[in-house]
């Protein structure tokens, strides 16, 4: 799935990209035991899994308030939802728009025995719209992903 947006002229079109890989959850996040890694975003930490550094969208308009992991589940599927917090930005340049209080930041992992799918990071609006020249709605995305059901063969 691709969904491209931005609308201020100083920005590139952004897009979100939903990576499916044909390994198994378990064994994704036992390659990262291994050095191996399937992903560009998580990784097992000591106490659990954990965004790499350069995944996180990081505190370039100094509003950061916190990243919290949280498990999510599906019909046939679990894995793991990072969220970036951001209190209102003081700066006035148009990127810091999106890390504010008015979208939800998140990244996304989730898999089975056979399958896993990334979603390496996207600012979605907290307010519900079906109006994607407003934006992609969190909660419609969310609506999206809960619909996925993974071949188990």
């Amino acid at each position: 799935m691709q969904y491209k947006y931005g609308t201020y002229p100083q920005e590139m079109s952004k897009t979100i990209d939903i990576n499916v890989i044909s390994i198994g959850f378990e064994k994704w996040l036992n390659q990262e035991n291994q050095n191996q890694s399937y992903s560009s975003t998580f990784a097992m930490g000591v106490d659990g899994i954990r965004l790499k550094p350069d995944a996180s969208f990081g505190n370039a308009c100094h509003n950061l308030i916190d990243t919290k992991i949280t498990p999510i589940s599906g019909s046939n599927w679990a894995g793991w939802m990072a969220e970036d917090t951001y209190a209102k930005s003081q700066s006035k340049e148009g990127y810091c728009k999106i890390y504010s209080p008015e979208y939800r930041c998140i990244h996304l992992v989730i898999g089975n025995k056979k399958m896993s799918v990334e979603l390496g990071g996207a600012c979605l609006l907290r307010k519900r719209t079906t109006s994607l020249e407003q934006g992609l709605s969190y909660e419609i995305f969310m609506e999206m992903i809960k619909t996925i059901n993974f071949n188990e063969e």
